[in-house]
């Protein structure tokens, strides 16, 4: 039998016309990006707090049991988003498996944004930016920061309970990655992160691979890379994964002498077309 329905006629009609948007942002991976602005869209029609508690008031204080319950609604809903985006079927069970392999093999410790930060990577555009004059010469970061703080301070309650919320989910995940994944629209991962993950990539991506060589008795070749994230110019950088060895004891790799010179280049150079800024 299927599983009762989560979403009204209105927001199912609302999700499949953000598909298109959806899968242009994760082409151009850019989904951090786009979980935030569905997500100010989607609490401008629907918000969290006054579907999790309809009796309440928007200026009513919320208890510590409803900021968690508040807390609790918000993580399901992006879950939610989440597999629908994803075309969560017959297949989710064995890419949640895969994940949460991947997940095992790099440890990532994700930096915990402050409520600020938060209320001005949800609302900034919309409600922070229209209030600074157009005609103002102080726009350093400094009175940026100034005046996010005053207008977070003077939001209702509503607004400062989510941020809260969310700020709150954050600290006592116990898995930081996951929050990660589930809250994409909250949390980035910063320059620092993104290399140690990249540094890691090689040797959890080389565990997978000799495992899947042992299970199956074949041989693997892979090609990744892409920005060096700690490089001013951005540039790629290519790495190369091999299982299996000739009767020399070679890997394709180290047996194939133009390797280097062809393909390596030619993977480079697709990279360089996919990540390099056309000149102006």
């Amino acid at each position: 039998m299927p599983g009762k329905e989560w979403t009204t006629p209105e927001q199912k009609e609302f999700l499949r016309k953000e598909l298109v948007p959806y899968r242009d942002h994760l082409n151009a991976q850019q989904l951090s990006r786009y979980w935030t602005d569905l997500y100010q869209r989607w609490a401008q029609l629907w918000p969290e707090r006054a579907t999790t508690f309809p009796t309440l008031q928007p200026d009513d204080s919320l208890t510590p049991e409803q900021m968690a319950t508040l807390a609790t609604a918000i993580t399901k809903r992006h879950k939610q988003w989440l597999r629908w985006h994803a075309g969560a079927g017959k297949n989710r069970s064995a890419n949640k498996k895969i994940m949460d392999v991947v997940d095992d093999l790099i440890k990532v410790n994700t930096c915990i944004k402050q409520p600020l930060e938060i209320y001005s990577k949800m609302y900034y555009t919309s409600r922070v930016k229209p209030e600074i004059p157009l005609d103002s010469m102080d726009t350093n970061i400094s009175m940026l920061c100034q005046q996010t703080e005053r207008k977070f301070k003077t939001e209702p309650k509503e607004i400062q309970d989510e941020v809260m919320c969310i700020h709150k989910e954050q600290i006592t995940s116990k898995n930081s990655i996951a929050v990660a994944k589930d809250d994409e629209a909250h949390l980035d991962i910063d320059v620092e992160v993104r290399q140690s993950n990249i540094q890691q990539c090689a040797p959890a991506l080389q565990q997978i691979l000799d495992h899947l060589s042992w299970k199956t008795g074949w041989s693997f070749s892979v090609l990744m890379g892409g920005p060096d994230p700690i490089e001013p110019e951005g540039q790629c950088v290519v790495v190369s994964l091999h299982t299996g060895n000739n009767s020399h004891g070679k890997k394709f790799g180290e047996s194939y002498s133009a390797f280097d010179s062809t393909i390596v280049q030619a993977y480079a150079k697709f990279l360089d077309s996919k990540y390099r800024k056309s000149p102006l």
